[in-house]
């Protein structure tokens, strides 16, 4: 039972890998905009804080989406046989 829950952690691994990347990405393209928006330009706006927003949201969603467990529901749903079936379907 234990080695099951192991492999599918395993699995997982690249897209919770990409996941914490592109979050820890985000946080710093941001904080580098504000502090040249702060900083050299000395004009911060509504969009500055409207990222700031959207930042925060990404963040909540990303650890939500860590704590559920939704990551590897998303990797056993793609490597399910019949997904190529159902996506030709759809499309």
């Amino acid at each position: 039972m234990a080695h099951d829950r192991l492999a599918e952690l395993l699995k997982a691994t690249p897209l919770l890998g990409v996941t914490i990347t592109f979050l820890v990405l985000s946080w710093i393209a941001v904080t580098l905009r504000l502090w040249t928006r702060s900083r050299i330009v000395r004009n911060t706006g509504a969009d500055d804080w409207a990222i700031i927003a959207t930042l925060l949201l990404y963040t909540g969603l990303c650890i939500q989406l860590m704590r559920l467990g939704v990551i590897e529901l998303t990797v056993d749903l793609l490597s399910h046989p019949d997904i190529f079936a159902l996506v030709a379907y759809v499309s």
